[in-house]
C-alpha cells in the first residue's frame, strides 16, 4: 500500500547516515519481535563501529595465535612420535652396549613416558577443540562482516538513487500522498 516506499526506505537506508549532522538511521528488533526504528548521533556511532572493528581485530590476534599454537603444536607432535618410536625401538630391540651389558627401559622410564604420552594427547584434544571453536568465531564475524558489506554497497546505490528522487522534487509530494489521510 502507501506505505510501501516507507518501508522500502527504512529498511534500506538501516545503518546508513540520514541527516546533515552525521545521525545513523538504526533499526533492530526488540525483545517482543517488533522492528524499532531510531536516529544515532555520530559520536556513539563511532562508538559502536570501533567496538566492532576492535572485536574483529582481537579475533584476528587470536586467529594468529592459534596458527603459531598450531604449529608449535605439530612440532611437539613430530618430536613426540620420534620419541615413541625410538622407545618402541628400544622396547623391541634391546640395546647392548660395547661393553656387552644389557639395558632395557626401566618400568620407571616406561610410566613416565605414558604419562607424557597421555598428558600430550589431552593437550592435543584441548588445542583442537579451541582451534574449532575460534575457527567458528572467525566465520560468524566473517559472515557478519560480509553481511554489513553487501549493506553497505546496497545502502550507497539506494542514496544515490534517493538523492535523485530528491533532485527531482518527486520525495516531497510522494511523501504527502502516503501521508494523507482520506
Amino acid at each position: 500500500g502507501d506505505t510501501g516506499l516507507l518501508d522500502y526506505l527504512l529498511k534500506h537506508l538501516a545503518d546508513e547516515v540520514v541527516s546533515p549532522e552525521g545521525e545513523k538511521l538504526r533499526r533492530r528488533h526488540n525483545a517482543t519481535g517488533h522492528m524499532e526504528y531510531w536516529l544515532q548521533d555520530p559520536s556513539s556511532a563511532h562508538e559502536e563501529d570501533m567496538m566492532v572493528n576492535n572485536e574483529i581485530n582481537a579475533l584476528s590476534s587470536e586467529l594468529r595465535q592459534v596458527r603459531e599454537a598450531r604449529n608449535l603444536l605439530q612440532s611437539v607432535r613430530e618430536e613426540a612420535a620420534q620419541v615413541a618410536r625410538a622407545v618402541e625401538g628400544a622396547k623391541s630391540e634391546p640395546m647392548i652396549p660395547a661393553n656387552g651389558a644389557l639395558h632395557l627401559p626401566s618400568t620407571a622410564d616406561q610410566i613416565a613416558f605414558d604419562t607424557l604420552k597421555a598428558s600430550h594427547e589431552s593437550y592435543v584434544k584441548r588445542c583442537d577443540s579451541e582451534i574449532k571453536d575460534l575457527r567458528q568465531a572467525i566465520a560468524t564475524l566473517s559472515r557478519d562482516y560480509d553481511d554489513v558489506k553487501s549493506k553497505l554497497v546496497d545502502m550507497a546505490s539506494l542514496m544515490d538513487q534517493i538523492k535523485d528522487f530528491i533532485n527531482k522534487g518527486k520525495l516531497d509530494s510522494t511523501l504527502d500522498d502516503i501521508l494523507t489521510v482520506d
